[in-house]
């Protein structure tokens, strides 16, 4: 997927507001226009997840390790929702752990041979049942969702999603302005009903269109067959 630069869609904004050019003195300062794209991107990594899939787009990896004695491990930076949790117990062997129930809240220290361990989302960590007493790697899959901390950042979206960041950030302005967002609603709705299509074609494919040739009131299949 392409990539675009945050500061590429703040100067869309800005072209699209008729602002003057960010700074820390001007009516949408340089750090709030940053704190409005990052509204918007996350609105999108929304929209994204609940109509297809967060697996689809932001789906990556991590390896974990855990401590002797230390019954939590950190998350990975950018970590936003948990796809799969595996323990690498040898080189060919790498077991899925399942979440923990209450009756595996209270944390013991035991080792895990012989065993499949259990998980559960603590904060920004994973704690983990019975406690390890040795160091275990562990494979993380997870979504990491869109969330930019700078205007030198880059997104990768796919084709359009740029616009939709940018014609809602442009809504969040205008309405911190108390202006009229009507005209730029009308674009939104338009490019968001083709973003939620292109999202559709993804998850489930384009269907095959049936390809009848005509010959009379019913036509009739090519080959004998309906595709």
């Amino acid at each position: 997927m392409p990539t675009v630069l945050v500061s590429a869609i703040q100067e869309r904004v800005r072209v699209l507001c008729d602002l003057p050019v960010y700074t820390a003195d001007t009516p949408i300062t340089s750090a709030m226009i940053l704190d409005l794209v990052k509204v918007a991107t996350e609105l999108l990594a929304g929209l994204v997840g609940s109509a297809a899939s967060a697996e689809l787009y932001f789906a990556t990896s991590a390896t974990l390790t855990t401590a002797p004695n230390v019954d939590t491990v950190a998350l990975p930076t950018g970590f936003v929702s948990l796809l799969r949790l595996s323990w690498q117990k040898s080189a060919t062997q790498d077991l899925p752990l399942e979440v923990a129930s209450v009756d595996n809240f209270d944390a013991w220290p035991g080792t895990w041979s012989g065993v499949t361990p259990r998980y559960r989302l603590l904060g920004e960590a994973v704690q983990l049942f019975p406690t390890p007493d040795a160091a275990h790697t562990l494979n993380i899959y997870y979504a990491t969702g869109l969330s930019p901390t700078a205007a030198a950042d880059q997104l990768v979206l796919r084709a359009g999603w740029d616009l939709w960041i940018g014609l809602q950030t442009a809504m969040l302005v205008r309405a911190r302005q108390q202006k009229d967002p009507s005209d730029l609603g009308a674009l939104l709705s338009k490019v968001e009903a083709d973003l939620r299509a292109q999202l559709k074609r993804d998850r489930w494919g384009v269907r095959r269109v049936r390809d009848v040739r005509p010959g009379g009131d019913r036509g009739y299949p090519r080959n004998g067959r309906w595709w």
